[in-house]
């Protein structure tokens, strides 16, 4: 029963505008007559709604592009952070190396090593050496 009083409404509703939007599209046109027609559409056509309407896509249009804007910036920082992760990646391995590096340059063998041959130091012989008390 609703369906077929809202189909009866729809098509009543149709029917009145029919009467006073149709002869606004007519292809008969006088002299100075789309000034005219434009007229009579602006006064036939609901403004608010018109207005309404044409907020709500400019709305709709800002978000799209929002919606552009924000992706392209989210993958220019993603591909910044898959950089930069790499880049840390590289100093770990680095740092790891140099922790090697410092240990075996920090072991006894090497200090001595390194004593003899570039320092050219010697021990001492034993009737040298002096205690003190």
């Amino acid at each position: 029963m609703n369906e077929y009083l809202r189909f009866f409404l729809r098509a009543r509703h149709a029917e009145s505008l029919k009467g006073t939007v149709k002869p606004l599209f007519d292809a008969g046109l006088s002299e100075g007559g789309v000034a005219q027609r434009l007229q009579a559409i602006w006064q036939v056509l609901p403004v608010k709604e018109l207005l309404l309407s044409m907020g709500l896509v400019l709305v709709m249009t800002l978000t799209a592009l929002g919606v552009v804007y924000s992706s392209h910036i989210s993958r220019e920082l993603f591909a910044e952070q898959a950089l930069l992760q790499e880049r840390n990646d590289q100093l770990q391995l680095e740092w790891a190396q140099l922790l090697l590096e410092q240990s075996a340059f920090a072991s006894p063998g090497q200090i001595e090593s390194v004593a003899t041959q570039e320092l050219e130091m010697v021990l001492p012989n034993v009737s040298a050496i002096e205690l003190v008390q």
